[in-house]
C-alpha cells in the first residue's frame, strides 16, 4: 500500500513509526506499529479531541461495567489527526444515521438490533454525567426541533421514510409544553 501520494499522512506515519495496514469501510486509515498493534487514524473533527482526552477518561474513572458499550482508547493526537486503538468488533457508528442510505435510521429495525440498542442505551444511562467535564457543548433541543428537524423532515419525507401526517404528529409532540424532555 503506497501512501506517499498523501504527503502529510505519510510524514506523520513515518514520524510515529506506524505502517499503513488498510483503509476501513468508513474511509479511516488502519495502521500498525512494529509490534503488530493496530490503530485507526482519522481526521480530528469538532470536539473529538475533548471527547477522547477528557470525557472518555472521566467515564473510565467511574469504573462502570458496561454490557455492550466499549469506549475507544486514545493512542495519541498528532497534528489534526487522532489515533485510537483498533477495535475488531461490531460497531454502531454508521448503523443509526438517517442520512446514510443503508442505515436503520427512520426505518423498521430488526429485533436483534433493537435489543442491542436497548443494551447500549442502558449502558449510557449508567454514566454519571455530573462527573463529566463541564466545558461541553450541550444539546439544544429547542434549536434542533425548530431548525434541524424541519430540514431533516424534508429529506425523510422525500425518501418516503416519514409521511406528512407523521411529521405533523412529531411536531405536535415537540410543541407539547407538558412533555418532559
Amino acid at each position: 500500500m503506497e501512501f506517499n501520494q498523501f504527503p502529510k499522512i505519510y510524514q506523520i506515519l513515518q514520524k510515529e513509526n506506524l505502517l499503513p495496514d488498510g483503509v476501513l469501510s468508513n474511509g479511516n486509515l488502519l495502521c500498525r506499529d512494529n509490534d503488530g498493534n493496530k490503530f485507526v487514524m482519522k481526521d480530528l473533527v469538532g470536539l473529538e479531541g475533548v471527547v477522547y482526552t477528557d470525557i472518555f477518561p472521566s467515564v473510565n474513572d467511574q469504573k462502570i461495567e458496561f454490557k455492550i458499550l466499549i469506549l475507544p482508547k486514545l493512542y495519541k493526537i498528532v497534528d489534526k489527526f487522532i489515533f485510537f486503538e483498533f477495535y475488531n468488533g461490531k460497531s454502531f457508528n454508521e448503523t443509526w444515521d438517517e442520512f446514510k442510505p443503508n442505515s436503520l435510521g427512520g426505518r423498521g429495525v430488526p429485533l436483534n438490533s433493537v435489543n442491542m440498542f436497548i443494551d447500549l442505551i442502558f449502558d449510557f444511562s449508567k454514566i454519571d454525567i455530573s462527573r463529566l467535564p463541564t466545558n461541553l457543548i450541550e444539546f439544544d433541543f429547542d434549536l434542533w426541533k425548530s431548525v434541524h428537524f424541519k430540514e431533516m423532515s424534508k429529506g425523510l419525507e422525500k425518501f418516503g421514510l416519514l409521511s406528512k401526517e407523521q411529521i405533523s404528529t412529531l411536531n405536535k409532540i415537540f410543541l407539547d409544553t407538558e412533555m418532559q424532555w
